[in-house]
This record gives structure tokens, sequence and C-alpha cells, in this order.
């Protein structure tokens, strides 16, 4: 969502925008099949995601990491 926002709004900014979340049961899966319909129902899609884990080099290649905890 934060991408697709980015390249609507600010297409002339380049900030490089990925996802990983902390657990490993879920790497390589693609997004749940009730997120990538509510994506696409927004114009967002979600078809080439697939999730990864957070790794030690993402402390140093990005300058801003955000977490969330559900």
């Amino acid at each position: 969502m934060f991408r697709h926002l980015l390249e609507q709004e600010a297409p002339e900014l380049q900030i490089e925008v990925d996802s990983a979340g902390t657990a490993d049961y879920h790497v390589g899966a693609p997004p749940d099949s009730r997120s990538q319909r509510a994506a696409l129902r927004r114009g967002i899609d979600l078809s080439e995601a697939r999730a990864r884990q957070v790794t030690l080099e993402d402390f140093t290649r990005f300058d801003l990491g955000v977490g969330v905890a559900f």
C-alpha cells in the first residue's frame, strides 16, 4: 500500500520500500488471498509479493524501519 501511494503521489522520489516479518513460517508465501482481493479492489496488484524474514543486512540497507504489532 505504501509503495502504491508513493508511486501515485510522489513518483519523483527515489524511495525503496520493502516489507519483512520477524518469524520465518511464511517465507516465500504470497499474501493471503483475501488480502490480495481487497488490494485488487483498490487497484493494487500483490500477486508478485512474497513473504520474507528480516535479515541483519536490512539494518544497514534501509534508513528507516517501522514495526507494527497486531
